[in-house]
């Protein structure tokens, strides 16, 4: 069952069979026990950070009528949270060891691309509140355009000062600029009387993408001496973001 609002926003209700989730929360609460129980033998700080992230996405899948909305916020903010940072911590690095460009001018660069995210959280923001698709539309919108501005990083057009300089701040303002979109998503898209719990468990997902990925890209970095790798990175977690989270709307609910 399902009621609709002024602005196109869906409300769940109803049992998990409705929905012939039953897999997916099984499939949920099996991953939460084998998590905890290797967080518990965790020998470092990196791995029990995974392990709580697959507890955390384990019991997120248990939240009746919640499964299908959970894949899309949970999915879609840790991708784009993972750009963000990514495009924080190899702006500089980029322009300077891969297009040439003086450290003082490429931190300008970041500069612009940070302010461009400010642009991008009021713009976005504001156009999702007037658009008749619906938050997630934005937050699509925000996944396609990094996509494609992480892909033209990785061609040789991506070292060059002026495109490489142009792209990140096309990512500023689209992979910075996801986040009041997406906030109003997932506080549309949680079950009735789970919008707290559903945004605190989406935010500290997040979190733990904030601390595990930019490592990870550093990582990428120095071993093999490129940035294609990182960019490669972003892009295969934005696109099976992009890919789960479209076939989720897409069902019908």
């Amino acid at each position: 069952m399902r009621s609709h609002s002024s602005r196109g926003t869906v409300r769940r209700t109803g049992s998990v069979s409705s929905y012939s989730e039953r897999w997916v929360v099984g499939i949920g609460a099996g991953a939460v026990g084998p998590a905890l129980g290797a967080g518990s033998l965790a020998p470092g700080y990196t791995t029990l950070l995974v392990a709580l992230l697959v507890v955390g996405m384990g019991y997120s899948t248990v939240q009746p009528g919640a499964s299908k909305s959970v894949a899309s916020f949970m999915l879609s903010g840790t991708s784009l949270i993972s750009v963000q940072y990514g495009v924080g911590i190899l702006t500089v690095l980029h322009l300077h060891q891969a297009s040439s460009v003086g450290a003082g001018k490429a931190a300008l660069v970041l500069v612009a691309s940070q302010g461009a995210g400010v642009a991008g959280r009021i713009c976005l923001a504001a156009w999702s509140d007037r658009s008749r698709s619906g938050r997630y539309a934005i937050v699509l919108v925000c996944m396609v355009a990094v996509i494609a501005g992480l892909v033209v990083l990785m061609t040789p057009a991506g070292r060059a000062p002026v495109v490489a300089s142009g792209v990140f701040v096309w990512l500023g303002f689209f992979g910075f600029g996801w986040y009041g979109p997406w906030v109003a998503y997932v506080t549309e898209a949680a079950p009735p009387g789970r919008t707290g719990s559903a945004l605190g468990l989406a935010m500290s997902v997040n979190q733990i993408a904030i601390v595990t990925v930019p490592p990870v890209l550093g990582l990428l970095v120095d071993r093999t001496s490129s940035f294609t790798p990182a960019w490669a990175l972003l892009i295969l977690l934005t696109v099976v973001a992009l890919a789960v989270t479209a076939a989720t709307e897409r069902r019908p609910r």
